[in-house]
């Protein structure tokens, strides 16, 4: 079985290589990677240092920001399933309401089933619904397992290995660079992406799902991942010594600074 990767070690590779290449690009999973897995999805927070570690790293010399508006995309499959999937979260809510623990959370391109909480006697009528669900509406739909959550999703040859590809691609041809790529991630949904990215760009599975992993390296936890992104990120009032990365024309920064998360 592997060792883990030393955060001060992985940190050190990187900003070797996004020295040469003059820019870095990371993208994350949110809750279970930057941040703690909480009861719900919602209550997923960012630790205050991990931010303040997050913002050195968003104005750091050549490590630019992801524009939101300006990183838009939809798959045209999945755009004709809004309406589909937007009455089957209320059906999903309403069949499920009766079991303790489970939450059902309708997503503009899915919905999430979280049984995380569920009693384990509910399970069976959980995955039942859901079933149910995915039949009711082939092909239209496919499901998506992950940590404690099950995803109904439009079928379509779009996942997070596809979207991390799009992103690199279109963010370095829109700023004419050529950067290193880090992708962090602990579901089985970045999984895709792993495979995708090969060779690519340096991949890492947080946790203890790394056993079998497409991922290149892997380390212990959320904890692991903000010391890695603390010794990549320059010290407060100290700059890089890369050039600066352009940043997108408009926009507001997704989610975390000089991040993409998923």
């Amino acid at each position: 079985m592997r060792a883990p990767s030393s955060p001060a070690l992985l940190a050190t590779e990187v900003r070797e290589t996004a020295r040469e290449r003059g820019a870095l690009l990371i993208m994350s999973d949110f809750d279970g990677t930057l941040a703690p897995i909480a009861n719900t999805p919602s209550e997923a927070r960012l630790a205050p240092p991990a931010r303040k570690v997050l913002a050195r790293l968003a104005t750091a010399p050549g490590v630019g920001l992801i524009e939101g508006p300006g990183m838009g995309f939809t798959h045209l499959q999945a755009a004709e399933c809004r309406q589909i999937l937007k009455g089957l979260a209320t059906d999903l809510i309403e069949k499920l309401s009766g079991l303790r623990g489970v939450e059902v959370e309708p997503k503009e391109f899915g919905v999430a089933v979280h049984y995380r909480r569920a009693y384990p006697s509910d399970l069976a009528e959980v995955f039942f619904q859901v079933e149910e669900a995915r039949e009711a509406h082939a092909p239209h739909l496919t499901t998506r397992p992950g940590k404690k959550v099950l995803e109904l999703v439009p079928n379509v040859p779009w996942n997070k290995g596809e979207c991390a590809l799009w992103i690199r691609d279109r963010w370095a041809r829109t700023q004419s660079l050529d950067p290193a790529v880090v992708y962090l991630g602990d579901d089985e949904t970045d999984e895709s992406a792993f495979q995708a990215l090969r060779g690519k760009a340096l991949t890492v599975r947080v946790g203890s799902g790394h056993r079998g992993s497409r991922a290149a390296r892997w380390v212990t936890d959320v904890s692991a991942v903000h010391r890695f992104l603390a010794a990549l990120a320059p010290p407060e009032g100290v700059e890089g010594e890369t050039r600066e990365a352009p940043r997108a024309a408009t926009g507001e920064p997704t989610r975390g600074p000089a991040v993409e998360s998923a």
